[in-house]
């Protein structure tokens, strides 16, 4: 009876923690505008251009991550650029063909969340090659 206690309550926290890692993006951060950058595979930048609210990329993007609020991983490794990098603010969004990461600050705390979503580039209207 108590090893079946003892298991229950560490099964219990183990879903709490697992659940703890998965959270929300701060969608109402968006900044105004971004710097878009377009990366090579091998890392090497391309280009560089600013993109106003009322761009359909950045629309796109916006758009998208309402939809994708949820279900976020917390994550602590780095990633290698692009091929498509959002910049502004507080706030550093990587694109790849089915991933997201999102880097920003919340309470002077430096937080990635990352979220694996099926045609992220061509989702948000944008070349599958820079």
């Amino acid at each position: 009876m108590v090893k079946k206690l003892i298991f229950m309550l560490s099964l219990l926290g183990m879903v709490s923690y697992l659940f703890g890692c998965q959270s929300e993006i701060p969608t109402t951060k968006l900044p105004s505008s971004f710097v878009l950058e377009s990366y090579r595979s091998g890392g090497r930048l391309i280009t560089k251009q600013y993109i106003e609210s009322d761009n359909p990329v950045y629309i796109n993007l916006k758009n998208l991550l309402l939809r994708e609020k949820s279900g976020w991983e917390s994550v602590t490794v780095s990633y290698v650029p692009g091929p498509y990098i959002f910049r502004g603010g507080d706030m550093t969004i990587r694109c790849y063909k089915n991933l997201i990461v999102v880097d920003f600050s919340l309470n002077d705390e430096y937080i990635s969340k990352q979220k694996r979503i099926s045609e992220v580039i061509s989702t948000i209207g944008l070349p599958a090659e820079p």
